[in-house]
């Protein structure tokens, strides 16, 4: 078999093959796309040249096939199964075909592998082998199980993840095209302020006292730059085989912060500055302080420019540290001003934290722990942090409405979010304990519930308080989330219960039917409008970014506003 050191392989052009039963998810069109859309095949290493079947159609390859004949590099390689590739209920024929120039070549580690959304199947027993350039028939799957080199076994996935070589980026409209797709309610006006090359994958807006726009560049998502995975388990948190620096002493990423002015005031931002670049899980920044705090995780970075000329006065200091990125889609985000002059950011509900204070704390302690999701805020003065409230969903993004109070989104279902108060302590996003651990307090009285909204499917992560006075006057003090799932926004009233609030849809004012529009983050803007954050992917499940079925060359960002 191919990954077996001591097997005998012949020199020369060959084929191996065997033979697959997926689970039915995997191959039922028409069901949900997540399932069919998450297939891939998973090569560790080979130095042969080899090109991947399944059924018969192509996946990939690597490497040259005679008469150019040229070894593959030796790196692991990631194929995309096509949605309909896969029969269902039947033994789907896998081929590789190889150049084996001396015999010597080999696919190593533990041979190929299908892996979908959460389990996988490892082909690490019998294959078949035929010589020469042609391929063995039938090129298609069988109804009846094959008499050897036959799998079904499926487990957990937990295979060691990497960054494709090649990249699978799905549909992309152009941006004009995209905008002529919103379908919007009467009496609102919308417009692309900003997209690729000048955007990619944008998470987080702020603005400065000048009220010019910054925009945080999360293109190094999912894999961090320089590490390597060492293990992960199904729900994608990993672990990787070292701690980064802090910059300048990193490694250099692909992600960055900028900076957009409208000199003129006609509404266009004419001018365009790179503050810093070439940072890794950066996905937040913000102005303040005679500078711009950067969410660089593990770290809390203060650039210090004290002349405003946008370019930082020297290297980040270091604020905090320890923000855990076991799940790159969770990690630490959303940083915000609260009205007490406090930072404040969240955590998501797949990493955990030991937050320390360099140049304070002292070496060794063990800083502040917290698994799962949860508020937190740090003042810069005093260097003191804390923990805000814990709980939550897999918070991403917090709102501060007029009056001081905190809101975040949620990425489930029945509810438009989270109103936190100081101290609270919150349901967790599930109750698995496989997944979220123990509760944190065992003394407390239960937990604080989310915001009740009746049969909402999830999700609508990121919520704002809308207030703008360019927006329609019936918008005024309400919640309006963004869904990137279903590719719109629900605007929702907030209504007093008890302590809180409970919430009720009024309507879905934004839609687009494109089908990579995916929104993520809104701001409210300094000349009352609302922007919009477009991460603009065809894939938008965190599970398919790390099968790097994602664009880190798109986004978008629209202005929204009464007309």
């Amino acid at each position: 078999m191919p990954g077996d050191a001591e097997a005998k392989r012949p020199a020369g052009t060959g084929w191996y093959r065997c033979w697959v039963k997926v689970p039915d998810n995997w191959a039922t069109l028409g069901g949900r796309d997540l399932w069919v859309e998450s297939v891939t095949l998973t090569i560790d290493s080979s130095h042969a040249a080899h090109e991947a079947f399944i059924n018969g159609h192509r996946l990939g390859g690597a490497g040259l096939f005679p008469p150019d004949a040229k070894p593959s590099d030796g790196k692991p390689k990631r194929y995309k199964v096509p949605p309909g590739g896969l029969a269902k209920g039947k033994w789907n024929e896998l081929a590789i075909k190889v150049f084996n120039r001396d015999g010597l070549g080999q696919f190593q580690d533990n041979g190929p592998s299908i892996q979908g959304y959460f389990l996988e199947c490892l082909f690490s027993g019998e294959w078949e082998y035929r010589p020469g350039t042609e391929p063995p028939p039938p090129g298609q799957a069988l109804a009846a199980k094959p008499p050897r080199a036959a799998y079904d076994q499926f487990h957990e996935a937990s295979r060691v993840l990497f960054e494709a070589q090649t990249l699978v980026h799905g549909e992309r409209l152009s941006p004009s095209e995209s905008l002529a797709r919103f379908e919007l309610d009467d009496g609102l006006a919308i417009e692309t302020v900003l997209h690729e090359p000048l955007v990619a994958q944008p998470t987080h807006l702020s603005f400065d006292a000048r009220g010019r726009l910054w925009v945080s560049h999360y293109v190094q998502y999912p894999y961090p730059a320089g590490l390597r995975q060492i293990s992960r388990d199904k729900y994608y948190r990993a672990k990787y085989d070292r701690q980064p620096k802090p910059p300048p002493h990193h490694t250099p990423g692909r992600s960055r912060v900028t900076v957009h002015e409208d000199t003129d005031g006609d509404g266009a931002y004419d001018t365009h500055k790179v503050f810093a670049d070439k940072l890794s899980l950066a996905n937040a920044a913000l102005p303040g302080r005679d500078g711009v705090w950067v969410m660089h995780t593990p770290h809390l970075l203060f650039y210090p420019d004290r002349n405003a000329d946008d370019i930082p006065d020297g290297d980040p200091v270091v604020h905090l540290a320890g923000f855990g990125f076991e799940d790159t889609h969770s990690v630490a985000n959303g940083l915000a001003w609260g009205p007490d002059g406090w930072l404040y950011g969240a955590q998501g509900s797949t990493v955990s934290c030991r937050v320390t204070r360099p140049g304070i704390d002292p070496l060794g302690t063990t800083g502040v722990h917290f698994e799962g999701c949860m508020v937190w805020r740090y003042r810069p003065e005093s260097r003191e942090f804390e923990i805000f409230a814990e709980g939550g969903g897999n918070v991403f993004g917090l709102e501060f409405d007029t009056v001081g109070r905190l809101f975040s989104g949620h990425n489930g279902g029945g509810t438009r979010g989270f109103h936190y108060v100081q101290s609270g302590l919150y349901l967790k996003q599930g109750k698995s304990p496989g997944k979220f651990g123990p509760p944190d307090n065992p003394f407390a009285f239960g937990e604080l519930p989310m915001m009740p909204g009746g049969e909402i499917p999830r999700f609508s992560h990121n919520v704002i308080a809308v207030n703008g006075s360019a927006m329609p006057d019936a918008w005024q003090g309400k919640l309006l989330g963004a869904d990137p799932l279903h590719r719109h926004l629900v605007l929702s009233e907030r209504s007093v219960r008890g302590a809180s609030f409970i919430t009720r849809d009024v309507g879905f004012p934004v839609k687009n039917s494109d089908v990579a529009f995916r929104p993520v983050y809104m701001a409210n803007a300094p000349d009352g409008s609302l922007l919009i954050a477009d991460f603009y992917e065809r894939y938008i499940a965190h599970g398919q970014h790390y099968q790097s079925q994602i664009d880190p060359t798109s986004g978008r960002i629209y202005r929204l506003c009464a007309e």
